[in-house]
């Protein structure tokens, strides 16, 4: 078949020229030239053994400006160059691409977030691909993106939920990703589902010790609540999340809290009435 054909020519390639063409296959079906230069463990001719790609037609150049990029000619080519390599192989290149790209781009990270939540997930770093899924979650929602918001904070979630065990680096990220998660969630309506998510989750946030992202999580909880007209509910945890707000003396944290809060106690007060 087409993909046993393509592996025997790979095989057929100097053992150097292989090498690049597989560390090329784990940046993606394109690849900057500067990326592969600093992570490659072949330290010389690397041009060498790009244009003897490009002549068997492995690669072409994408561009020249303003950075040196080329791809593969066939996807298929880089799906079975990457799924050729070992696992453990795999991880390594990753966890060096996603190294490279926070140095070489670091006045633009933000440019990046995705891509480096990709690498460090399938590298060693899972918590930095747990950072970096909520930023680009962030992004993705300031640009209104919501589901693609919604699959970045479910993607960190996995990670947390599957390969975390509950120590404080990761309740801390949890609570994070809880709050920026939360007011997605309640943009596309899903309240219900956002009181559950946060009720699962309401004794390990406990554990954290930090005022004003507790604040921010019971904010968001008394705000679901009061969506769905569980008025006293909404009460107990605004108060709460007020509280906690001015503990922490952050103005972000009391400013939700108060604003949210004001809003419960005039529909208590319309209930009275």
């Amino acid at each position: 078949n087409i993909q046993g054909v393509l592996a025997g020519r790979i095989d057929r390639l100097e053992s150097d020229t292989k090498r690049i063409l597989q560390e090329a296959s784990v940046i993606g079906k394109t690849f900057l030239y500067d990326i592969l230069q600093r992570i490659s463990l072949v330290k010389h001719d690397i041009n060498r053994h790009l244009l003897q790609l490009e002549r068997l037609d492995f690669i072409r150049a994408k561009s020249i400006q303003p950075n040196l990029e080329y791809i593969f000619k066939h996807t298929l080519t880089q799906e079975v160059v990457y799924n050729g390599l070992l696992r453990a192989d795999r991880k390594e290149i990753h966890e060096r691409i996603g190294s490279a790209i926070e140095t070489l781009f670091h006045h633009r990270r933000q440019d990046f977030y995705g891509i480096l939540a990709h690498h460090f997930k399938h590298g060693r770093s899972q918590v930095k691909a747990v950072e970096y899924l909520i930023k680009a979650g962030k992004k993705s929602f300031a640009m209104c993106a919501l589901e693609e918001a919604q699959q970045y904070y479910g993607a960190a979630y996995k990670i947390l939920a599957e390969q975390f065990e509950n120590g404080e680096r990761e309740k801390f990220l949890l609570v994070e990703l809880l709050n920026e998660w939360g007011i997605s969630i309640i943009w596309r309506g899903a309240t219900e589902e956002l009181i559950a998510l946060l009720m699962k989750h309401l004794e390990d946030v406990k554990q954290v010790d930090d005022n004003e992202k507790l604040s921010m999580f019971f904010s968001s909880l008394g705000m679901a609540f009061q969506t769905t007209l569980k008025l006293t509910d909404s009460f107990t945890y605004l108060q709460k999340s007020l509280d906690l707000a001015e503990k922490a003396k952050s103005t972000k944290a009391i400013g939700y809290a108060s604003l949210r809060f004001s809003l419960v106690c005039m529909n208590l007060g319309r209930l009275d009435e």
